[in-house]
């Protein structure tokens, strides 16, 4: 009887730690009209580089296709490092310089090119558009350039949704789950579809402005 009410005392517990609410960004932009410039300043003023530790479920044609864990490096301008371990052994690592793809070790699907050639655009959306221009709709900006177009939560600057015309096909990604990193607030899950594919990105770990080294 104790040890059954000992597991019963646990599972309640387990159920209530997953319910229990997330804490959610202030909305201290509502009610405030901004312009675009605006907008990539109080967002990305002073973030150089973000680092975080993720998990990756991929589905391809709706069915479970690989799931891996990963070290992902986003710094200005337009470098991606992307390190992939499975079972806690590197399978991949991965350098991305603006459109140019270097495969360290491993061997990277071809057909995810698209995806990690478009990692630094998901992460540091904010980058690059102000070429474009922005405007309101309800209690969304939607942000258009030549090839993007972004909606954001006008009372928190967090994304909702972006989709990402490339050569051939399109990149549609939702952000959800908001999580703070000290004042930093940020997505902590994405989902990325291109094609047949689909990407859940869940991260687990972030560090903003992280120290580098000279590689």
């Amino acid at each position: 009887m104790k040890k059954h009410f000992k597991y019963s005392f646990f599972s309640i517990l387990i159920i209530l730690i997953g319910c229990a609410p997330r804490p959610l960004p202030p909305p201290i932009y509502s009610g405030i009209e901004l312009t675009l410039k605006e907008v990539v300043s109080e967002v990305g003023e002073g973030i150089d580089a973000i680092k975080a530790v993720v998990d990756i479920d991929v589905e391809r044609d709706n069915s479970p296709y690989h799931h891996s864990s990963a070290s992902v490096m986003i710094k200005k301008p337009h470098v991606a490092h992307i390190r992939m371990y499975n079972f806690g052994v590197l399978s991949g690592d991965v350098v991305v310089k603006g459109d140019d793809v270097h495969v360290l070790y491993g061997k990277i699907n071809r057909e995810f090119d698209a995806f990690i050639k478009k990692l630094y655009d998901t992460v540091f959306w904010w980058d690059d558009v102000e070429d474009g221009y922005m405007y309101q709709d309800s209690n969304m900006y939607i942000i258009r350039t030549n090839d993007r177009k972004l909606y954001l939560d006008s009372a928190t600057l967090l994304p909702v949704k972006q989709s990402v015309r490339l050569e051939d096909k399109m990149l549609y990604i939702t952000y959800d789950m908001p999580a703070k990193e000290g004042n930093f607030w940020y997505p902590s899950f994405l989902e990325i579809r291109m094609d047949k594919y689909k990407f859940s990105v869940k991260v687990e770990r972030l560090l903003i402005n992280p120290p580098l080294g000279e590689q």
